[in-house]
């Protein structure tokens, strides 16, 4: 695979995992990433430029993978105060 490629198939598998001011970063990124395909500039740019879309795509699925599991355990946390409420009311 290309860093292209590679990039291209980040692009995608991250925005299909995100929503909201996330996937319009995304969307935002995908957009650049595509102009400089298309902009007459050495190969070598391209690669670099494109080396840092895709570390900028791995950090944004970071962020959101984190997000996610802080929504997850805070959750859970709701859940068991919510037991605990109607564990006392029915006492």
């Amino acid at each position: 695979m290309s860093v292209f490629t590679d990039v291209e198939a980040k692009l995608v598998d991250v925005k299909n995992k995100v929503e909201g001011d996330l996937h319009t970063l995304l969307t935002h990124l995908e957009a650049v990433f595509q102009r400089v395909q298309q902009a007459p500039v050495e190969d070598i740019v391209k690669t670099a430029v494109a080396s840092d879309i895709h570390a900028a795509a791995v950090k944004v699925e970071a962020v959101a993978d984190t997000l996610r599991s802080d929504v997850n355990v805070a959750d859970k946390v709701v859940n068991v105060a919510a037991d605990a409420v109607d564990n006392a009311a029915t006492k």
